[in-house]
């Protein structure tokens, strides 16, 4: 993975957050990505920073709203309640039967805020494909006048996805590492970790799952 966090002042309306407290809790991250606990607040942790940058970079008069992006996003709620305050937010929750396949939106819970400027919060943006299917979905949503500008926040931005999302005109991206590198099917070279099972459950730490008329056994 990107070593370090670099600015890019090429890549506008790309804010990269350069930090080097970051930097030494990613080098954590991958160390203890093992640790579901652990792994989490240091997710958290990393994300503070983010979200202090978006904060500081934010325009009078912006009303930020979260959109949670699952299941990842979902690591960063309280760091975002934390840095930017308590407040409304909204959910999305994009599917897809194999990672190859171009995802949909099955699920979207969206505060009403006029005017606010709708931030999709996540941990990792690989392909962007995701992402982009959740942008679209704002889009087909919500009429442009009821919105102020669309927001994407992350920790992992690959330049994959970097060049997808700012290829929109009504799109800004806020990051911490900006040039990570995905492989040959999409998915992010390095991590070793999935947020989504951080933030809810996977394999190696399984919980209930009763939406899905399975199973596993409890948490210890």
């Amino acid at each position: 993975m990107q070593p370090e966090s670099y600015a890019d002042a090429s890549a506008t309306p790309l804010l990269v957050i350069v930090s080097r407290e970051a930097d030494r809790l990613k080098r954590d991250l991958l160390a203890r990505r093992a640790d579901p606990l652990e792994a989490s607040r240091l997710v958290s942790a990393m994300g503070k920073i983010l979200l202090q940058g978006l904060q500081r970079a934010a325009q009078p008069g912006d009303v930020l709203v979260p959109i949670f992006v699952m299941r990842g996003g979902l690591l960063l709620q309280s760091a975002w309640r934390d840095v930017v305050g308590p407040g409304p937010s909204g959910v999305m929750a994009p599917i897809r039967q194999a990672h190859h396949q171009q995802p949909r939106v099955a699920y979207v819970s969206l505060p009403a805020v006029p005017g606010a400027r709708l931030v999709l919060v996540d941990v990792i943006v690989a392909s962007g494909r995701t992402m982009a299917a959740c942008l679209d979905e704002l889009r087909s949503r919500l009429p442009m006048a009821r919105l102020r500008r669309l927001s994407v926040a992350t920790l992992f931005l690959a330049d994959v996805a970097r060049r997808r999302l700012l290829s929109a005109a009504d799109i800004d991206v806020t990051c911490i590492w900006h040039d990570e590198r995905v492989d040959d099917g999409g998915r992010m070279v390095g991590p070793g970790f999935d947020a989504g099972d951080y933030a809810l459950g996977g394999s190696e730490w399984p919980y209930l799952t009763w939406a899905s008329g399975r199973s596993g056994p409890a948490p210890a």
